[in-house]
């Protein structure tokens, strides 16, 4: 009974990466993305230490893997109420689209919903 398991990637206190090869980003020639624009992973989602972000009423999958058994393999998700957990990875959940912004972008005005979305200069 084989098991495949990943890092802890509940502990993280930053979103710092040492490793250039893992720093995507338009401009890194290295580790380049065309569009900056993914899934969010579970450190990013502990630091954000907000469940009204994740509270969607919908499960959503993250972009970090859990572990892999003979049973199939798990990914992380976020519960309709905002806390992460495991799933097999066949499960039909949606995705949460999220864009890395340097810190110096904050939100201008706006509220994040649909009718009233940040505007961020």
């Amino acid at each position: 009974n084989s098991i495949l398991k990943f890092n802890n990637y509940n502990i993280q206190t930053t979103l710092g990466c040492a490793n250039n090869l893992d720093k995507f980003s338009t401009s890194n020639t290295n580790a380049q993305l065309k569009y900056p624009i993914g899934l969010a992973t579970s450190p990013e989602m502990n630091l954000i230490n907000n469940n009204n972000i994740g509270k969607t009423g919908q499960t959503f999958w993250l972009v970090s893997p859990n572990y892999s058994d003979r049973s199939g393999a798990l990914g992380r998700s976020v519960g309709s109420s905002g806390s992460m957990s495991s799933n097999y990875v066949h499960g039909t959940y949606g995705g949460r689209p999220v864009v890395s912004l340097v810190p110096s972008n904050t939100p201008i005005r706006g509220e994040g919903t649909l009718s009233n979305p940040y505007v961020i200069e």
